[in-house]
């Protein structure tokens, strides 16, 4: 049994305006269901009891979107995923962006399946871990958790020549911080990119588990003071407005590696463009943006291409989700009233993928690519496919 400190669910409502004040700095996004409906909404707000977000009419239309509504939602936070209701209260615009205003929930109910992502030290913690073959091996632990902790390890395949494998047993060795130094038994339960998620054994020693457990609740209670004092009580988005101006334009494209084929990837943040970069880099070139609004032929004469012409691009990925509005809207405004002769690919996560091709082809894009999670494979085979389109 965890103790109550330890909980999993935050039903604190300052806890929760934090959660979404951080998830608006960082340009995130809540997921909606709504039916055979899903979708991620960027965050362009949050009030006392408010949230807005960036809904295009399009949106609100096929979803039949009315003041009243409740939506399920899924809100990412910290590599955790939490659940909760939100209820539309009204159509609205922030800084001029068409929006939808929803009532904060009063509860957000953790989704996670194990407990190892409640702490985040501000760096990583070191121990050791033993390996199947009895190997003593450096441990950089991440995060933190009532019934765990999460490491970074080097490979994550699943061999028998890696140092963890799932069901794998391990030895934590801990030295906490301002704490006991323990061994813990422990078992792999997660392999994911670059790093593994370790769970206590219930062999454990109890006396050095109690342990465990005072140390975590009192570095979570520091942890949740000190974010405390980043809360604002006016809300994030006119913090934000003067720090936007100072960097500059959010949707200023960018030159990420300059070599023919050219993808140009539009997207909100660069996580999705810096990944593929690394990824694909070896077979095309890329650059990104953070689109707002406005012609993206004229936004892309920063790059130097000569106006009224699109080399030297050869295929645009578009995100169905966008800082301002939606991949569907830009797209048939990219075919519409740019005349872009370019082969546009949708793409998004990979769950109802037939719904979302069929919604790609109503707006004259030419396919639609999962890429959450992201698979070189499979962009090679649908980049191939659409270069030969423009070839």
């Amino acid at each position: 049994m965890l103790p109550p400190e330890l909980k999993a669910d935050l039903d604190d409502a300052q806890a929760i305006r934090l959660v979404f004040q951080r998830l608006c700095k960082a340009s995130g996004s809540i997921y909606l269901k709504k039916g055979r409906f899903r979708s991620g909404f960027p965050i362009y707000s949050e009030t006392a009891g408010r949230l807005a977000l960036g809904i295009s009419a399009s949106h609100r239309e096929l979803w039949a979107l009315k003041p009243g509504v409740t939506l399920e939602g899924i809100v990412p936070y910290r590599d955790r995923r939490f659940q909760g209701v939100f209820r539309m209260a009204e159509v609205g615009q922030v800084e001029g962006f068409e929006c939808v205003f929803f009532d904060q929930p009063r509860l957000l109910n953790s989704l996670d399946l194990y407990r190892f992502r409640d702490l985040y030290p501000d760096k990583p913690l070191i121990g050791t871990f033993t390996t199947p073959t009895q190997d003593i091996c450096d441990a950089r632990m991440r995060t933190l958790g009532p019934e765990g902790v999460q490491i970074w390890i080097r490979s994550v395949t699943g061999n028998t020549s890696d140092p963890f494998r799932i069901g794998a047993e391990t030895t934590l060795d801990l030295n906490l911080p301002r704490g006991p130094h323990l061994i813990l038994p422990g078992t792999v339960v997660y392999l994911e990119e670059g790093h593994a998620g370790i769970k206590i054994l219930e062999a454990a020693d109890m006396l050095a588990v109690q342990d465990y457990f005072a140390w975590l609740a009192d570095a979570l209670l520091l942890q949740a003071q000190a974010e405390r004092t980043d809360l604002v009580e006016d809300g994030v988005r006119a913090a934000m407005k003067d720090a936007d101006r100072q960097k500059g334009a959010l949707d200023e494209p960018r030159m990420l590696l300059d070599r023919d084929p050219m993808i140009l990837v539009i997207c909100e943040g660069q996580e999705l463009p810096d990944r593929m970069t690394t990824l694909l880099g070896r077979r095309y070139g890329f650059a990104s943006m953070d689109y707002l609004k406005g012609r993206v032929l004229d936004r892309l004469r920063s790059l130097g291409l000569e106006q009224g012409r699109w080399d030297p691009f050869r295929v645009i990925l578009v995100h169905q989700r966008l800082r301002c509005g939606s991949g569907l809207d830009l797209i048939r405004s990219l075919r519409s009233e740019e005349d872009c002769p370019l082969p546009i690919l949708l793409v998004g996560g990979a769950d109802d993928q037939e719904l979302r091709r069929a919604r790609a082809r109503e707006v004259k894009a030419n396919g639609y690519l999962a890429v959450d999670p992201l698979s070189p494979v499979t962009c090679i085979s649908a980049l191939e496919k659409a270069l030969g389109l423009h070839r």
